[in-house]
């Protein structure tokens, strides 16, 4: 009964990639290359929330298993997020099976919006965000997803004026994961340090660069592969980009700018002096 049951399940995933496994027992796994192998694919792979691997996060062996802890708050939350929206958890592999055990962390509905990225774009859908914006006035502090008309590379974002891209979509619709990258500390990310005042899109690239196919295994229990990362290291294009923080002022000059296709509100948090129930913004909508 087993077996019949395994081959009906292989049959029904043959169009699909072939699913994540462990790799074979291969000696150890080396604490830093966890951190930059694995750390790196749970941030990349997991563009719905801001994954901190900080410097002073020290990897962790407790017996055959190393662990690392992350810190973590959801995309929509404002920088600096509140304090109950940050949780430390815990990034776990077998340095024998290499396997991985992930921190457990919801699907959200800014995940799957992500996966639209790229997709066919309509008149109505912008009318509808414009409108939006218009309810929300100048109090709140917003979390933008901006879809670009097409795929950019840095060289094209700044002919477009783009100016710096800290958190930016690699990935169109087209990919079963999407990819994403924020910068920060390339010390923390395991990479070199003079990797630290580029764009998003290098610094995708320098990781990358240092992957193995020996990592193919860790990354795949990502829902990456060594050759997708590659693939999309080369093309070197952003699709998207998120802001957080800005006003419903600029949101709306957004999406009249020539280049993007639709401007997504995916948070809003007062950002504001209460007086009396008012609200008085701490800062002139920009």
């Amino acid at each position: 009964m087993a077996v019949v049951l395994i081959a009906a399940l292989a049959a029904c995933t043959s169009s699909s990639p072939a699913p994540a496994r462990a790799p074979r027992p291969a000696g150890t796994v080396d604490a830093e290359r966890f951190r930059m192998v694995a750390g790196n694919a749970l941030a990349v792979s997991r563009p719905d929330y801001r994954i901190e691997l900080g410097e002073a996060f020290e990897v962790v062996r407790r017996e055959e298993w190393l662990s690392l802890p992350v810190v973590v708050e959801p995309q929509w939350a404002g920088v600096p997020a509140d304090p109950w929206l940050r949780r430390r958890l815990e990034l776990r592999q077998s340095a024998v099976s290499g396997r991985v055990v992930l921190p457990d962390l919801p699907a959200s509905r800014i995940r799957r919006l992500f996966g639209l990225v790229g997709g066919d774009g309509g008149a109505e859908r912008r009318e509808r965000a414009r409108a939006l914006l218009d309810t929300l006035g100048s109090g709140p502090a917003l979390t933008l997803v901006i879809e670009f008309e097409r795929g950019m590379s840095p060289a094209e974002l700044n002919r477009e004026g783009w100016g710096e891209i800290r958190r930016a979509l690699l990935s169109p619709r087209t990919v079963r994961q999407p990819l994403y990258w924020a910068t920060g500390s390339c010390a923390s990310k395991g990479l070199p340090s003079t990797c630290d005042e580029v764009s998003p899109v290098a610094q995708f690239h320098a990781w990358v660069s240092l992957l193995r196919p020996a990592d193919d295994p860790t990354l795949r229990q990502f829902g990456l592969s060594l050759a997708q990362l590659r693939q999309w290291a080369d093309t070197a294009k952003v699709y998207g980009s998120i802001e957080i923080g800005v006003g419903a002022a600029y949101a709306k000059r957004l999406l009249g700018r020539d280049g993007v296709k639709m401007v997504h509100v995916v948070g809003a948090e007062l950002d504001c002096v209460s007086n009396d129930y008012a609200c008085t913004p701490l800062r002139s909508p920009s």
